[in-house]
């Protein structure tokens, strides 16, 4: 997962990537981790995050039961994860509008070359499902 947010791009938070080779040849195991890590971040939000803080104290001793807590009241209460177009179509939406807007970006950037085709660049197919989505 890259936290393309820290790098400045617009409107996202993170991003899971995959070969292309998967996406075609290997596609329910892509959707089976998807939709894994789709729920768990409804049951780390939804649910007792206690088990979430020990396996990240774990990796971050230093980070003190105070600031997980604080934290996770915070993600919640400002819905990070659930906003915009998350509080339709669930944790992980991604829509064309968002690609293109981070295309524009890196082609501004000069990460990516003008005239590429921006839609090779991605596939909605595994998201957009609201899967894990508490009921509204």
């Amino acid at each position: 997962m890259f936290l393309l947010a820290d790098y400045g791009y617009v409107d996202t938070g993170s991003l899971i990537g995959v070969r292309s080779d998967w996406v075609k040849d290997k596609k329910d195991l892509v959707q089976r981790f998807t939709d894994a890590t789709l729920k768990g971040c409804y049951a780390f939000l939804n649910g007792d995050p206690k088990g979430a803080f020990a396996l990240i104290k774990k990796d971050n001793p230093e980070m003190g039961d105070d600031q997980m807590q604080y934290t996770w009241e915070q993600l919640k209460a400002n819905e990070i994860f659930t906003s915009g177009d998350a509080s339709t179509l669930g944790i992980g939406a991604m829509t064309d509008a968002r690609w293109k807007a981070i295309w524009d970006q890196m082609v501004k950037d000069k990460i990516n070359a003008e005239g590429e085709d921006y839609k090779a660049a991605y596939d909605n197919e595994f998201v957009n499902k609201k899967v894990g989505m508490p009921a509204q």
